[in-house]
């Protein structure tokens, strides 16, 4: 039987603004392990991630209110009652929706997008996707537009080539499937890390492989409107849509360094990329973007005599031309090794910046929601 782990997750909510330190609002704990989190315009969190109390990793979505107590719990169960794994939460017009893959012996692994009612937790639609040949097809993003329109990405298997496709699906707030774009190497296999949707329903779709990358700009028939974005080496991780232009967070091979790049749509020059954050050696692992297009990165540090890893966030200026650092955080509770996974930062005008990550303490692997 799988080993059962027990997570420890401290949800706290810290409002941001540049002249003064964060408060807390709000501290509350619970048993799972987080993997995302998205707020609505309220102040609401929702965190998804994985329960095992069933004896399988299942995917468990909660709202928490805006002074951290729990609304609702909901726990999703394969058709395989196997292992099932979300990748991302998102709201909008009071639903919620996660998507991520579930396995069973039957199909493999396979997509799985939920649709609940943000207010109660009723589940509206279930949506899975296996591929004719029963291979590995895995979620990795979801987006939403401003119709309501739902965006997944992720790999579907190919029989012909025998290698792993990059695919996009669009679905309608009912879930009806729409369309899919599929791009397909025969050397090569595919992977879809992210892609963002902006608030023309513009999508920039972003796939790579060991031999290159490509950044697409589509309108919302899935129509190429701006030319690829070419690399030879680097991956794109994350993409956050802005106006005319689009922010990306790129890593080279193997994690050895990386930054966010600002890119005008359709175009193949990067007109921004940030100074090192520290005089450390630090790596971003996610960021977000305010309503005054401010970047908030998080990442992880050696300090302690170099033994210790202790979390970090930043808030980056893109007015400056190289990403003048306004101020920077650190969040070592433990003085043992900290990382972050992902961050979300409201756009109200004080705007309020959710965290999710782990921690060790007491021996144990715990996670934490800041």
């Amino acid at each position: 039987m799988r080993k059962l782990f027990h997570f420890l997750a401290f949800v706290c909510l810290f409002i941001l603004n540049v002249k003064a330190q964060p408060l807390l609002q709000y501290s509350n704990t619970y048993s799972e392990f987080g993997i995302s989190i998205a707020a609505d315009d309220s102040g609401n969190a929702y965190v998804t991630g994985i329960t095992d109390a069933n004896g399988n990793n299942d995917i468990i979505t909660i709202k928490y209110s805006p002074n951290g107590t729990k609304v609702w719990e909901k726990i999703y169960i394969g058709t395989g009652n196997d292992d099932d794994k979300p990748v991302k939460v998102m709201t909008k017009n009071n639903k919620v929706y996660v998507t991520g893959f579930t396995y069973s012996a039957a199909t493999g692994y396979d997509w799985v997008t939920i649709s609940y009612n943000a207010s109660n937790g009723n589940e509206n639609w279930i949506k899975t996707y296996n591929d004719p040949n029963n291979g590995d097809d895995k979620a990795t993003d979801i987006e939403l537009d401003n119709a309501g329109n739902i965006y997944v990405s992720g790999s579907s298997y190919n029989n012909t080539t025998g290698k792993m496709d990059a695919l996009l699906t669009k679905y309608n707030s009912n879930g009806n499937k729409i369309r899919d774009l599929t791009e397909t190497n025969p050397n090569y296999n595919l992977v879809v890390y992210d892609f963002a949707v902006n608030t023309s329903s513009q999508i920039i779709f972003s796939y790579c492989n060991a031999a290159y990358s490509y950044i697409i700009s589509l309108d919302s028939a899935f129509n190429q409107i701006g030319a690829n974005y070419f690399t030879t080496t680097p991956i794109v991780k994350k993409i956050i849509p802005y106006q005319n232009y689009y922010y990306a967070l790129i890593t080279l091979p193997y994690e050895s360094t990386n930054g966010i790049r600002k890119i005008q749509i359709g175009s193949t020059i990067s007109s921004w990329y940030p100074k090192q954050l520290t005089s450390h050696d630090d790596l971003i692992i996610d960021f977000d973007i305010d309503a005054s297009e401010n970047i908030y990165a998080i990442y992880y540090d050696t300090i302690f005599n170099g033994s210790t890893n202790s979390f970090r966030y930043a808030k980056i200026s893109s007015a400056g031309s190289q990403g003048d650092s306004i101020y920077t955080r650190i969040f070592d509770p433990t003085d043992q090794i900290d990382r972050p996974f992902k961050i979300k930062v409201g756009k109200q005008s004080t705007p309020i910046v959710y965290i999710t990550g782990n921690t060790l303490k007491d021996g144990k692997t715990q996670n934490y929601t800041v």
